[in-house]
């Protein structure tokens, strides 16, 4: 890992706001930030297959069955990091915020591979240590949830972190019911 990224890595678990805020002035070009969105869900696809696969057959419960592919994976992943810039930019946006698509979908990107260390770590302990990768998909799930609250914060120029958490936590319950109610009759009929 180069410099920079050592660096940045290290900012955005101490200073994650800050860390934001150097990549928003970054300014990327649009090209770039694609890039790296296609790069961090391809390997957190194959990293999540990785981990499907290395669970023994039989005790993987609903992730049982030919349908985990990596082309799967990535597109969920695709579709939620997409859902999840729109979101923060447009919800940001509808309470003040400033911050614009592009500049949301770097910090999504930048979370994703932060995200993308994690489930590498967490693919090699689950193979030593299986008991101590659940913990560390918790603390995945809290380091998301830190992570995404002072990017947004950062993103829009917002200063109440609770605040902001809150709202994030309210969008992804209307997400949640929205898709329940969209395709939860579908998954019914599919024996889901």
């Amino acid at each position: 890992m180069n410099d920079f990224l050592r660096d940045m890595v290290r900012e955005t678990l101490q200073r994650p706001r800050t860390a934001a805020r150097r990549l928003i002035d970054l300014q990327l070009p649009a090209e770039i930030v694609w890039s790296a969105f296609g790069t961090v869900v391809a390997a957190s696809a194959v990293l999540g297959w990785l981990s499907v696969v290395a669970i023994p057959v039989g005790t993987r419960g609903v992730v049982d069955g030919p349908q985990i592919t990596p082309l799967n994976l990535a597109m969920v992943q695709a579709t939620s990091l997409l859902l999840l810039a729109g979101l923060s930019t447009a919800g940001g946006r509808a309470f003040g915020g400033q911050g614009r698509f592009l500049q949301a979908l770097t910090l999504a990107a930048w979370l994703e591979f932060m995200l993308v260390l994690l489930q590498l770590l967490q693919l090699v302990v689950m193979v030593v240590f299986p008991f101590f990768s659940m913990l560390l998909g918790f603390v995945g799930m809290a380091l998301f949830l830190w992570l995404l609250t002072n990017f947004v914060a950062e993103l829009h120029g917002f200063s109440s972190l609770p605040m902001v958490f809150f709202g994030i936590i309210g969008a992804f319950l209307i997400v949640g019911i929205a898709a329940v109610m969209l395709f939860g009759p579908q998954l019914a009929q599919q024996g889901f």
